[in-house]
């Protein structure tokens, strides 16, 4: 009888033994779900509005407006009467002509622009014959021979250079316009006859008649 309790006693104690070991993996398997990292959430917003980018433009004695192709603003007056100077042993370049012409952002335009000159289109046989320049005319000058003079800022030719007018423009240099039609760019063409060479007659461009176009391009800042 004695050995048959010591043999439930070595039983007993290797079952509570084995109820420990399964006790803490339990134990172990619910700590471990319950230390799991905490997550929340932050969130912001904005809204977006693209700005706004038009321009406008003002010939001789106009109203400001939008002038597309085929829509330009007036130059003025027609120019009558051109010739070269100089007589035929030193011919020399004829009278200048000048028209004002202004660039300037729209009232509800959010950004500002550079403008630069992209083209003075002339059809028939002056076109062979003319040559300009183009200069700023803003502040104090006007747009007259007298504010080509030391200082002018030219967007195409410069103080003592034209360009045909049947040629490329080249204009390398541009004027800034404000935002919300502020700083206006105050633009000034001149226009004359080249001086012929000497086996030039000038026989194609007498008598002819031709329109111009100028043509400025205005990229936002």
């Amino acid at each position: 009888m004695t050995g048959r309790r010591s043999s439930n006693k070595r039983s007993a104690a290797v079952a509570v033994g084995l109820s420990a070991v399964t006790g803490s993996c339990v134990f172990g398997a619910v700590v471990g779900t319950t230390l799991a990292s905490w997550q929340d959430e932050e969130s912001s917003a904005t809204s977006f509005a693209a700005g706004t980018f038009e321009t406008q433009s003002q010939g001789d004695g106009g109203e400001w407006a939008h002038h597309a192709a085929g829509s330009s603003a007036s130059l003025g007056a027609e120019i009558a009467d051109l010739a070269p100077g100089g007589n035929a042993s030193a011919p020399s370049a004829g009278q200048s002509h000048y028209s004002s012409f202004r660039v300037r952002t729209s009232s509800d335009s959010s950004r500002s622009g550079k403008v630069r000159v992209s083209d003075l289109a002339v059809d028939g046989a002056l076109a062979r014959v003319l040559e300009f320049r183009v200069f700023d005319a803003g502040g104090d000058r006007s747009c007259a021979a007298a504010a080509a003079g030391p200082g002018t800022v030219f967007l195409v030719g410069g103080p003592q250079d034209y360009q045909q007018v049947s040629s490329d423009v080249t204009s390398g240099t541009g004027m800034t316009i404000g935002a919300f039609g502020s700083d206006p760019a105050e633009l000034c063409l001149e226009l004359r006859i080249a001086a012929p060479a000497d086996s030039n007659s000038g026989d194609e461009a007498q008598g002819a008649s031709a329109a111009a176009v100028l043509t400025v391009a205005v990229a936002q800042n």
